[in-house]
């Protein structure tokens, strides 16, 4: 699994604001206290299917330092706008989240204090048909957690294995149950789903339970699940 460092760099920077009103502020006012190196990163995020703007969506920032991957967030305005406080002369890969859908990935490396970076993402959530599950093969979808939580995750029997898929990785997930009792799993699961959307996954890959097993069959009692979040872009019955 992929080593991944969350890194908010000044904060990731979530503007209310519209896109005027970004590009007439001043680096101080977007990212006040921004040490040298630190620029803005901002634009406007919109479902291009549709023309509409998407407000709620997540924009994920990805470099390289040191060897490890870092990781910035934000979340865009009711205006459809975003601000993140990034670090200048370093190429990184952004993009733009919702719901299910994750949008295409653009290089950027910002030379200016701010810089503009416009993002789109083409929904089909809500369009008769969609099936918007999150994709989660556990044990050849033999298990506890394919079987109970059916309208949660999806495994159709002509899948292979998803770890063999080419994918996007977006870093690895872990949830533990709140409360107690026999609604622990289904708890996990729906904590799982929602964290997994919210980075931009479709699929969860290597799911483990707190003792480190993958089987999930028979009554599970665990305190915490883990697994890797990834974007599949493929049928899954065709990979080999």
């Amino acid at each position: 699994m992929r080593r991944t460092t969350r890194t908010l760099v000044i904060g990731a920077v979530g503007l209310f604001l519209s896109a005027p009103s970004v590009s007439a502020q001043t680096l101080d006012q977007i990212c006040p206290g921004a040490p040298n190196g630190i620029g803005a990163l901002w634009g406007r995020v919109t479902d291009t299917a549709a023309d509409l703007v998407l407000p709620g969506a997540t924009v994920v920032a990805l470099w390289n330092m040191n060897g490890e991957e870092q990781r910035s967030e934000a979340e865009v305005g009711p205006e459809g706008v975003y601000a993140m406080c990034l670090p200048l002369e370093t190429s990184m890969t952004v993009y733009a989240s919702f719901a299910n859908e994750m949008g295409g990935r653009v290089s950027v490396t910002m030379t200016e204090d701010l810089t503009r970076a416009d993002l789109s993402v083409v929904m089909t959530s809500g369009v008769a048909g969609t099936d918007d599950r999150l994709w989660l093969c556990v044990n050849d979808g033999r298990s506890v957690i394919n079987e109970q939580f059916a309208r949660l995750v999806r495994c159709d029997d002509d899948w292979q294995q998803l770890e063999r898929c080419p994918k996007v990785e977006l870093g690895s997930l872990s949830v533990q149950p709140v409360g107690a009792g026999s609604g622990m799993l289904r708890e996990m699961i729906e904590q799982l789903v929602q964290e997994a959307k919210r980075i931009g996954a479709n699929a969860v890959i290597n799911l483990r339970d707190s003792r480190g097993r993958s089987s999930f069959i028979g009554t599970v009692h665990s305190t915490s699940i883990t697994g890797e979040g990834v974007h599949i872009a493929v049928d899954p019955a065709t990979c080999t």
